[in-house]
């Protein structure tokens, strides 16, 4: 999981986020000062793309239900339920914006039951 890959440029991300498509996952990224933060754009409550949702400093605030997840951790700070989303490690080169490549069969497995 050393190598990494282009997914867009830092002029593309808005103070909102940016959703991008990578190995097979819709994949949230998101500025908070200096630092750049990639998560699972899908809230594990009922689906909601946090892309779409509410920010915070060090956080994004779900747009159906308010449920808030930390960008660094992935976890859900606003109530006790244990959800959390997936984080990715973020490299920024040059202004472009870096994320693992992940293969697909590697993900895949942490579905399998």
């Amino acid at each position: 999981m050393d190598d990494f890959v282009k997914v867009a440029t830092v002029e593309a991300v808005s103070e909102k986020g940016l959703a991008v498509e990578h190995g097979g996952r819709r994949i949230a990224v998101f500025r908070d000062g200096e630092s750049y933060f990639a998560l699972e754009d899908i809230c594990p409550h009922m689906g909601a793309f946090l892309s779409h949702g509410y920010r915070r400093p060090g956080r994004i605030i779900c747009p159906w239900h308010n449920w808030e997840f930390d960008l660094e951790t992935g976890a859900c700070v606003s109530n006790n339920t244990g959800a959390c989303v997936q984080t990715f490690p973020v490299q920024v080169v040059n202004g472009d914006i870096l994320l693992p490549v992940l293969a697909e069969k590697e993900w895949e497995d942490e579905f399998e039951e």
